[in-house]
């Protein structure tokens, strides 16, 4: 298949349940490839095998991670290697996009941007009703457009999630930007990266996709495993941030230790460990608020 306009990627484990509903949310067109990458599930085979060989997936793309690594980031990588679209979309197979979300999109595929933000919305997945892990993006695109101070660094550097961004794909080549390999925020560097490279920008009000809210959601998850993964992907950020920043900028985007600190506790990890992430804060000289 030769060169489309879109290619949105899907990161996929253990969950056809709502993989269905995220692929029944984007319309088969010819300009649209859609690529599905399973990260070894080990739960629902059986209901996953069937959206692949459903007529009505046909023209979805469904491939393997079978790297070393495991996460989505390593399946986002994936989808980039193969995709053939000018312009990328992510989406988490949990999430949705909001019906006319392409003709919103398809405005932008003339223009000479980099990346183009779009404002999310975000509901809980038991009941429907509207959630709030939209709000910090949410906030950062209306004080963007507002013109407020720092709104600019702010959106370039804390917007810390690859969906809801339509960014041309030459623009990733050209600069490299990929995920990491980690368990949890994978997508952090590489959103900061997209915010460091991009040149020609926007941000617009409209809202393109719905972000779900669950227990068992990548970002709810506790244990040591996961917050080393959360401390990690911070420590890189900052060390970014610190070298490529002025003072006043940095301040105001990287992660301050409070919040570091509070993650440790929300992870439960032992004192011990906290003592060593307390000290780890101070020898990197990361603001307190």
């Amino acid at each position: 298949m030769g060169r489309r306009l879109l290619s949105i990627i899907v990161p996929h484990y253990n969950s056809p349940h709502t993989l269905r509903k995220l692929l029944d949310s984007i319309p088969e067109i010819d300009d649209i490839e859609v690529i599905v990458i399973d990260d070894k599930s080990n739960m629902f085979v059986d209901e996953l095998h069937e959206i692949i060989n459903d007529s009505k997936y046909s023209h979805v793309v469904f491939l393997q991670n079978v790297t070393k690594n495991k996460g989505p980031g390593a399946c986002r990588n994936i989808g980039l290697s193969y995709a053939k679209g000018e312009w990328i979309l992510f989406a988490d197979a949990d999430d949705y996009f909001l019906e006319g979300f392409y003709g919103k999109v398809t405005k932008y595929f003339s223009s000479n941007y980099d990346v183009v933000f779009f404002m999310p919305t975000s509901v809980y997945l038991k009941n429907g009703k509207r959630a709030t892990r939209h709000l910090p993006y949410e906030k950062l695109i209306k004080k963007y457009l507002k013109g407020a101070k720092y709104s600019e660094v702010r959106l370039r550097y804390r917007f810390r999630s690859p969906c809801s961004k339509l960014m041309r794909k030459e623009f990733l080549d050209k600069n490299d930007i990929r995920f990491d390999n980690i368990i949890v925020c994978e997508d952090d560097m590489f959103s900061v990266k997209i915010g460091y490279h991009m040149e020609k920008f926007t941000a617009t009000s409209e809202i393109i996709y719905c972000i779900t809210e669950h227990e068992t959601s990548l970002s709810n998850k506790k244990g040591d495993e996961y917050f080393q993964s959360y401390l990690s992907a911070i420590l890189m950020v900052d060390r970014f941030l610190r070298s490529k920043l002025g003072w006043k900028e940095y301040r105001q985007v990287t992660t301050p230790a409070m919040k570091i600190v509070y993650r440790a506790f929300y992870n439960r990890i032992s004192i011990k460990e906290l003592i060593t992430v307390l000290g780890t804060v101070f020898r990197y000289r990361i603001p307190l608020i």
